[in-house]
């Protein structure tokens, strides 16, 4: 981590600095999280910036996977969300151009090319251990930073990138350089307006809580809170929508214990003998809003 640090004590959505501390603890240590008096947008208090280009995976996750392991298991997690991309191409009549935003090591472009063996994909990932990896089992075109992109394109993704941003409106406004008059942008990324934060009990709650704010988030959004900032930028939403994409075992472990599933595979799977119980709480959270992901689908202004 570089010692730089972002001081945010303003709202980025509504311009007000009138706010109140929810919380002084995140995931990795202590540290101050407000919430505005004015629109109820949540934030870090004087964000620390991450080193994305070598240490960020190491100083976050610690999960020990290699990067095949992770391309396997991020995969099965974002089939969901890859299913809603490869969607997206298939509504042109021409050859797409993709640009992923984030890539990590590699699992959405594993995923979609197991969709759609000919998709034309391009990447833009910071760390340069995971970008190597792009290049070498994908063979794609990688960039380290979006400020190196020197196509158009009609398709840009993220998925869980989103609330990386330090600047998002910034980061929207250098997307627009880079897409068609008619691209459509598709971001995926934590809600902090899901099932869990309505139904969890005081105490698991606080742990929760605790879990889901992190060092290498600034910024927690609702549907409210994003269409808000969306405003502020030449993109405007042609759909947004939650997705729960953790299992009922998962809200069970959290709800009892006071803690999440294992791993990804574990949180986010069950066994065929629960799968119609499974199903029916995921479409009960994902009807009422509540689902622990934000599915979004921009187009530019006219």
């Amino acid at each position: 981590m570089s010692e730089s640090s972002v001081n945010i004590e303003s709202c980025i959505v509504c311009g007000r600095s009138s706010n109140s501390k929810i919380s002084t603890k995140i995931r990795e240590k202590n540290h101050n999280v407000l919430k505005c008096d004015n629109c109820g947008f949540i934030f870090l208090s004087n964000y620390e910036d991450i080193d994305y280009t070598n240490n960020y995976k190491s100083l976050t996750y610690r999960d020990g996977m290699s990067p095949e392991e992770k391309v396997i298991e991020r995969s099965e997690t974002l089939k969901r969300f890859n299913k809603i991309v490869s969607d997206l191409c298939i509504t042109e009549n021409k050859d797409v151009r993709i640009l992923e935003i984030g890539a990590g090591v590699g699992a959405s472009i594993y995923g979609l090319r197991k969709i759609s063996p000919n998709l034309n994909i391009d990447c833009v990932e910071l760390n340069d251990h995971e970008r190597q990896h792009i290049n070498k089992t994908f063979g794609v075109h990688t960039y380290k930073s979006i400020d190196y992109v020197n196509k158009k394109y009609n398709i840009v993704f993220g998925h869980h990138v989103f609330e990386h941003f330090v600047d998002p409106v910034g980061m929207l406004k250098k997307m627009a350089t880079i897409s068609t008059s008619d691209s459509r942008i598709y971001f995926s990324f934590p809600n902090f307006n899901d099932y869990y934060l309505m139904t969890l009990n005081e105490k698991e709650l606080k742990k929760y809580l605790e879990f889901n704010f992190h060092i290498a988030h600034p910024y927690y959004y609702t549907k409210e809170t994003f269409s808000q900032l969306i405003k502020r930028t030449c993109w405007e939403i042609v759909s947004i929508d939650t997705i729960q994409n953790y299992s009922i075992l998962n809200y069970f472990n959290w709800y009892i214990n006071g803690e999440r599933s294992m791993d990804d595979r574990a949180a986010t799977t069950v066994n065929d003998n629960i799968s119609i119980l499974n199903e029916n709480f995921i479409n009960m959270v994902e009807k009422d809003g509540l689902g622990t992901t934000i599915s979004v689908i921009l187009k530019k202004k006219n």
